[in-house]
């Protein structure tokens, strides 16, 4: 009964996160637009959402102990304060992402995209939630904050996507960024989607100090893997 009663307490969470994920880019995509009929901006919000529920329904039946982790507050006590601080700023950033599309692509149109770019970015964008997915059903390890995780018996992982690159979840992120930015038409949002790609790269050094220090194997894997975030540039 106690594992059943978890799992419906699961189920909830991640049905909240799902509505309340839905109303913040409604709220920030449309509203600054200016209207609701906005078919770019459907379309961004559709392909976040069905992903954002096929990966968390995929959590649920396989892995919910990793989704239970994914659910809690991106800034916690045990968290170092770089981490805390740079989840902070890509917060902002994110926020600030979804309103400047709204305004630059829709409300005063200052950036006008072709439409064989929009398709471009459709495309990088769901290819990004592919590749999060693919990096969920290989690391059981993959929470959402900088921690070495000595209580779950943390090892480390080189099959998958982490044969090729080292954060492969991180290269989803950055892919969703530019494809989202690309697909809503703004290049206003692009720059920041550039800003935060800076501060993944900035989060992933200092998250290799943590790896290397902690994680046996680390550094052999730096070595057989060399590229962190985009294959064969860095």
């Amino acid at each position: 009964m106690e594992e059943k009663a978890r799992q419906q307490i699961l189920t909830k969470k991640s049905i909240l996160l799902l509505c309340c994920e839905l109303a913040v880019f409604v709220s920030l995509l449309l509203y600054p637009a200016g209207r609701v009929i906005w078919l770019e901006g459907w379309i961004f919000i559709g392909i976040v959402f069905v992903n954002t529920f096929w990966i968390s329904w995929w959590l649920y039946r396989n892995d919910p102990e990793l989704l239970k982790e994914r659910l809690r507050f991106s800034i916690q006590k045990e968290q170092p304060f770089w981490d805390k601080l740079l989840i902070l700023l890509f917060i902002v950033a994110g926020l600030a992402w979804c309103i400047i599309a709204g305004l630059d692509a829709e409300r005063f149109r200052f950036s006008i995209l072709p439409p064989i770019l929009k398709i471009l970015g459709a495309g990088l964008l769901q290819a990004g939630f592919l590749l999060q997915l693919r990096s969920f059903e290989a690391n059981r390890f993959l929470i959402a904050i900088v921690s070495y995780q000595q209580k779950r018996g943390h090892k480390l992982v080189e099959h998958g996507p982490y044969r090729v690159i080292r954060h492969p979840f991180y290269t989803g992120m950055s892919l969703m960024m530019i494809g989202g930015a690309l697909l809503l038409g703004s290049w206003m949002a692009q720059l920041i989607s550039f800003l935060m790609i800076g501060l993944l790269m900035i989060r992933i050094q200092q998250e290799e100090k943590l790896l290397m220090q902690n994680l046996q194997g680390y550094r052999e894997y730096q070595q057989k893997t060399s590229f962190r975030l985009i294959p064969y540039l860095w």
